[in-house]
């Protein structure tokens, strides 16, 4: 998977590629697909145990972190803190889980509206003079 944070200086572009590339990924791994998607999923969470499941979830933030904090201490994203900010993105990538619910016509749609929603609305433009505004 490309390194969308590396790829894009602007957070938003960052963001969006980030999860539409995640988002694609969930979609169209098969191996993925059913261990996230069909009832394979809660099969294999049984198994493990849930400080493998916390070490597993401190990892993926981990890799959004140093990027959204150093985007948090320009002012370039917002939200309660960085790491709440990380979280928030991850979790868009759990609408392939909805796929079904959401109906094969309108999933692209809404799966790329959501995506830009939350890329928009988690970053702050600059305006004129540099400075960002909420």
């Amino acid at each position: 998977m490309g390194n969308s944070f590396e790829e894009h200086d602007d957070p938003e572009d960052a963001i969006a590629a980030f999860l539409k590339l995640l988002t694609n990924e969930f979609e169209s791994n098969s191996l993925i697909h059913q261990v996230i998607v069909e009832d394979e999923f809660d099969r294999i969470k049984a198994q493990y145990a849930e400080q493998k499941r916390e070490a597993e979830r401190e990892h993926d933030v981990a890799y959004l972190l140093p990027y959204i904090e150093q985007w948090y201490d320009d002012e370039r994203v917002s939200g309660p803190d960085p790491e709440i900010i990380a979280r928030a993105i991850e979790s868009v990538a759990y609408i392939t889980l909805h796929e079904d619910d959401i109906g094969e016509d309108h999933y692209p749609a809404v799966r790329d509206t959501l995506i830009a929603a939350v890329a928009d609305g988690l970053t702050n433009e600059p305006d004129s003079a540099g400075d960002t505004h909420e």
